[in-house]
């Protein structure tokens, strides 16, 4: 299969050098997406081979720098690619797993899921996620806020087409389904608990949430529209509970940028 890798980032300049060597010797193309960096991303990825680096001078945020990197894949004419992160979160030796099981199946989509030392204070909000989405759609996928996917070009051009916000790009999942693609998972490849995660901002945690319940309303039938409205004081609070007692994983703070 002709595929790419895509990996938008934004001030990754201890890690995204050694990610885009690893992703080089797994691909020939590999796509990234510098969104309004401030640190020496640019000039580090400037000075590497094989990489196709297309800048967003302002920070624009996640779902932007996706949609133009696929785009570019689509224009390009890729089969197919495979959506990872800069910061080391997501373990490359999974992305064959996950091109070959787009190969062997034939589904537009296969998403990666969290490794079993997930800190518990992380996954309960991926089970949360995951079982009110398999209510609302009777789909099964046990981590549904996972970024690291392979998607074809139906997927591709169904996420460009979405009205998806910054930060909830994951969610676009959901408008790609209820447009007719199929998606499948496979076990493991994300490691959430990472030294480079990065605590959740109070915006970004309000309109994460508010986009889900979007979304399942989106989704257009009776079932997720029930789901989506129950999904709300339930959110709500896990928003509370996350902002006190899991502090350590989330911020009160604001944040003026908006970053990946």
């Amino acid at each position: 299969m002709n595929y790419a890798i895509l990996i938008p980032v934004y001030n990754e300049e201890h890690t995204i050098e050694g990610i885009v060597h690893q992703a080089r010797a797994l691909c020939d193309t590999v796509i990234v997406v510098v969104d309004g960096a401030t640190d020496g991303t640019i000039s580090i990825l400037r000075r590497m081979d094989g990489v196709h680096l297309i800048v967003n001078h302002r920070n624009k945020g996640l779902a932007y720098s996706m949609k133009r990197g696929l785009r570019y894949a689509l224009h390009k004419g890729f089969e197919g690619v495979v959506k990872l992160d800069g910061d080391g979160q997501m373990q490359l030796h999974m992305v064959p797993v996950l091109v070959g099981t787009a190969i062997r199946t034939e589904v537009d989509i296969v998403c990666a899921t969290f490794n079993d030392d997930t800190p518990w204070m992380i996954k309960k909000d991926i089970w949360l996620y995951s079982w009110l989405f398999r209510i609302a759609t009777r789909i099964q996928l046990d981590d549904i806020v996972s970024e690291f996917r392979f998607l074809s070009r139906k997927a591709m051009a169904m996420f460009v087409q979405s009205r998806i916000k910054p930060h909830a790009s994951n969610l676009a999942i959901i408008h790609m389904i209820r447009q007719g693609c199929s998606c499948v998972q496979v076990a493991g490849g994300v490691d959430y608990s990472s030294s480079q995660d990065r605590p959740a901002y109070l915006g970004v945690l309000l309109d994460c949430r508010i986009q889900f319940v979007r979304a399942l309303l989106a989704y257009g039938t009776i079932r997720s529209v029930c789901i989506a409205i129950l999904a709300i004081p339930i959110l709500l609070l896990l928003f509370f509970f996350n902002v006190t007692v899991g502090w350590k994983y989330n911020s009160i703070l604001s944040r003026r940028k908006v970053r990946i």
